[in-house]
């Protein structure tokens, strides 16, 4: 007996030793695939990111052959670049027009500047004027609305008109009023026969007060350093803008997309820099091809390692629950041998612990309801009870009105046949009595009357025998 005893806990220990081993292997490889799954996490985000990149570059390319297209195209026709066809239509309606207005327009603004050391500056005098370099100038209010007619002809929209007396001579600024630097500005390296054209720029664009500097160094020296005196803004070569207003410094960065300046001197420099960027664009984008390939392969492995793995944890699984279910039958068996209820394992036992609190915790929420639902039924009956109480006396009440109400009606009912046997009583007296006495009283008064008639007639007759 104790050999089969000892035999039994070795097997026991055996299947205990075999169900520990089988769950330190499953929770090593779910820890593996936790692993693994975090990785295709981060491998889709850094595939994500070079899409992003390929993006990025290829709209910086579209954005470069589009200037480069824009480039060449003004090679033919300078003021194209300040308007394209739009204003070379609405120019060919003006000269039609040409007529009806009291001065001819102005414009293209752009058209009519030239820089000196244009190439250098191009760009920075973009960023300073660029918004000015399309519009048109007009004499006065009549004019303004004919150009609007026109521009409207060619639906060329949001064309922006400008209002200036024509006949206002060159302005001639002191030298007190420009800014005190040796750098120069953006009014000093302009080129225009037109005065109109400039004195607009000086009234409207505050030409005089840009200041144009090499560097964001020099910039910021010369912008927040130096306080000089009628400084409206600096502009760097490449177009950062910085000013100040007050005790508030503000530098904004050149915008990116504004890599040309459109009154540049030199296009075939501008086109062989554009292209030179272009190539670098396409290039970095194809670099972010690549790398995207190889991080497409490496998610490609991750996924195939994943599924080899699912597959290793579910297999896991089932043999660790093979050796749990042997283990608890051989226990069970050991205790039947003893003689003892078999046990269940700790896992069925708090899981039937668990069902018997939930069964226990329904029938405690059943009979609360039951038991509010017996409150309000007694609540009920107590009130129906009062009310039948009150029913039945209002009933009584009511049964004794009504046998006083019929007593009374019986009395009444007795006084009027009495008062009818009364009166049938009467009317027989009058019959048999009273009106047979009213008769022979009537024909007694008849017969008194007719006597005394006869006596009245009897007497004058007596006289007359007297005599």
């Amino acid at each position: 007996m104790q050999a089969e005893e000892s035999d039994m806990e070795e097997k026991l220990k055996g299947l205990r030793d075999e169900v520990h081993d089988a769950k330190a292997e499953l929770d090593r490889l779910r820890e593996e695939e936790t692993t693994l799954m975090n990785n295709k996490i981060r491998q889709k985000d850094e595939i994500k990111m070079i899409d992003d990149k390929i993006r990025d570059h290829e709209k910086k390319y579209n954005e470069i052959m589009l200037n480069i297209r824009n480039i060449k195209q003004q090679q033919s026709n300078k003021i194209m670049a300040f308007g394209g066809n739009k204003v070379i239509n609405l120019l060919r309606v003006i000269e039609r027009c040409h007529q009806r207005f009291k001065m001819p327009p102005i414009g293209p603004i752009g058209a009519h500047l030239k820089l000196l050391n244009g190439n250098k500056w191009a760009v920075a005098v973009e960023h300073a004027i660029g918004r000015m370099l399309n519009s048109f100038i007009v004499t006065d209010h009549k004019d303004f609305r004919l150009l609007k007619q026109c521009a409207n002809e060619v639906n060329y929209g949001h064309l922006q008109i400008i209002i200036y007396d024509f006949s206002t001579p060159r302005l001639m600024i002191p030298q007190h009023m420009l800014p005190n630097t040796n750098h120069p500005s953006v009014f000093s390296i302009l080129q225009c026969e037109n005065h109109t054209v400039m004195n607009v720029l000086v009234d409207l664009g505050n030409v005089e007060r840009q200041v144009l500097v090499n560097d964001y160094n020099t910039g910021k020296v010369v912008a927040f350093e130096e306080r000089i005196q009628n400084l409206k803004e600096v502009f760097t070569v490449e177009g950062c803008k910085m000013f100040s207003r007050g005790p508030v410094q503000t530098t904004l960065p050149p915008n990116k997309s504004q890599r040309y300046g459109r009154l540049s001197s030199s296009v075939e420099d501008a086109i062989e820099k554009f292209s030179n960027d272009a190539s670098d664009e396409q290039k970095a984008a194809n670099d972010y091809k690549w790398n995207k390939k190889d991080a497409e392969l490496k998610l490609e492995d991750l996924d195939k390692k994943m599924n080899s793995i699912k597959r290793l944890c579910f297999n896991a699984g089932k043999s660790f629950n093979s050796k749990k279910l042997a283990l608890e039958e051989a226990t069970n068996q050991q205790a039947a041998e003893r003689n003892l209820t078999p046990l269940s394992s700790v896992d069925e036992i708090v899981e039937e612990i668990s069902e018997i609190n939930k069964k226990i915790k329904a029938e405690e929420v059943l009979l609360e309801g039951l038991e509010q639902r017996r409150h309000e039924a007694v609540g009920k009956a107590s009130d129906l009870e009062v009310k039948f109480d009150e029913l039945c006396e209002s009933v009584n009440t009511e049964i004794a009105s009504l046998e006083k109400a019929e007593s009374e009606l019986m009395d009444i009912e007795r006084e009027i046949d009495a008062a009818k046997k009364a009166k049938d009583h009467y009317d027989n007296v009058m019959k048999t009595r009273v009106l047979h006495d009213i008769k022979e009283a009537e024909e007694h008064y008849l017969e008194l009357t007719k006597r005394r008639e006869e006596v009245v007639m009897g007497k004058p007759q007596s006289k007359s025998v007297a005599n």
